[in-house]
């Protein structure tokens, strides 16, 4: 069996509880003895006043009578001679030594017997109270002891647990004890920390191996190609090698791009450097950079969309939703944004083949690409919408996918926290205007 530790809360708790009861117990003995005393000492002069004013009495009842007779006896003699008569009675009454003597041996036993009497009250309290303190004082450690040990047991438990869990076995969980106290919600607690760490460990697992995929085609073929390169000797060939190379190396720096930028999401998740934003103004910005002959983009603001948050990561989000839509568009691609009381809006619609409903959850996920994507050459490596979703969660915004009732295909709706009119006024805005 192991000994605790000094420092344990068992240990500490133990021994404040014992020190506390014994110093309160002491004080309180010596207050019990002290008023015993009091009270013995006062009920016993009061006795012994009684019994002193008793005899007083019965002794001035025994000289009145001897007094009588004397007079009685010797009737002539008084009446010849009455003033020496009355000096000698006088005399005799209050001139005996030997009743004086006897009458002060009397109060003197009798202070004496009541004195002790009080000194054995005392000395039986004090004495019962040396025993009923010790005790009191050992059981209550003791049962103090066994209550918080039993107490305490269920986070000795859990401790041991945690301490055998390591990022192989983070699917065990520590036990939860029963009832509705501190260590069951602790428990409870722990448990829901170890889900999130699991969670958080399947998705880095799953994200590597997205990324290694990832990265290994566009690497299989910078090197395919190079191995060609070397070996080969006409010249039109190397010529027709270099564009491959070219769009692999940027397929990589794309891929490469957003792995550091949903990083930096995951890193700076409270560090946040916003101002105001121009979302329309960025809407517009967005659509002539992506100008293309074969697809319509086409820019509509109903009043200003002012809103709040980071310029460059606003950008990147329109940027994604844009792009996406294009690469899926028939022809054409709207882009609405909109302004409410506490919150802008934009819009992304495109008249492609839509996003199922099934998939309008799943499509923000890391490296989930749908069917037809992974049919096209357009097809990225699904990274795009997952960025969007991280930044717009970090501006405590929302993402929605729905279907597009005027186009027909896929309808993508931002919406971001509107900028206070007070941070207007010498606010950075973001975005650029139209040529």
């Amino acid at each position: 069996m192991r000994l605790p530790r000094l420092g344990s809360v068992q240990v500490r708790t133990t021994l404040a509880a014992t020190v506390a009861t014994a110093l309160v117990l002491v004080t309180a003995s010596i207050v019990i003895v002290q008023l015993v005393e009091r009270n013995l000492a006062n009920n016993a002069w009061a006795a012994l006043s009684d019994a002193l004013e008793s005899a007083s009495h019965a002794a001035s009842g025994e000289g009145s009578s001897e007094s009588d007779g004397a007079e009685g006896g010797a009737g002539g003699a008084a009446h010849d001679d009455g003033a020496p008569m009355a000096e000698r009675d006088a005399d005799g009454s209050a001139g005996d030594p030997e009743q004086a003597s006897i009458s002060d041996l009397r109060n003197e036993q009798l202070a004496e017997a009541s004195i002790q009497e009080v000194q054995d009250g005392v000395d039986a309290v004090a004495d019962a109270l040396k025993i009923i303190v010790p005790v009191v004082v050992l059981l209550l450690g003791v049962a103090t002891w066994v209550t918080v040990g039993r107490t305490l047991r269920p986070v000795r438990d859990i401790s041991r647990r945690v301490a055998a869990i390591s990022g192989s076995t983070l699917d065990e969980r520590v036990p939860e004890p029963s009832g509705d106290d501190e260590i069951a919600e602790l428990a409870g607690l722990m448990n829901e920390m170890l889900d999130r760490l699991e969670s958080a460990a399947e998705r880095q697992r799953a994200f590597v191996a997205d990324a290694s995929h990832e990265l290994r085609s566009p690497l299989a073929t910078i090197v395919a190609v190079s191995e060609i390169a070397q070996i080969s000797s006409d010249p039109r060939r190397l010529a027709a090698l270099a564009p491959k190379i070219e769009t692999e190396a940027l397929r990589m720096q794309g891929l490469a791009a957003d792995l550091l930028d949903l990083a930096r999401l995951d890193a700076q998740r409270d560090d946040r450097d916003f101002s105001t934003v121009d979302l329309s103004a960025v809407c517009r910005e967005v659509a002539s950079r992506l100008d293309d002959a074969d697809i319509d983009i086409a820019v509509s603001s109903n009043g200003s969309a002012l809103a709040l948050g980071n310029s460059t990561q606003i950008e990147r989000v329109v940027f994604n939703v844009v792009e996406n839509a294009a690469c899926h568009a028939a022809s054409r691609v709207q882009i609405t944004t909109m302004s409410s009381a506490d919150a802008v809006r934009a819009v992304v619609e495109d008249d492609g083949a839509g996003i199922a409903a099934a998939d309008r959850e799943r499509v923000f996920d890391r490296f989930v690409r749908l069917d037809e994507s992974r049919q096209r050459d357009s097809g990225g490596a699904g990274i795009g919408l997952s960025l969007v979703k991280a930044i717009v969660d970090r501006h405590s915004g929302t993402v929605e996918i729905g279907e597009s009732a005027a186009l027909g295909g896929a309808l993508v709706l931002l919406e971001l926290p509107r900028a206070a009119e007070t941070e207007l006024d010498g606010a950075q805005t973001a975005g650029r205007t139209e040529a």
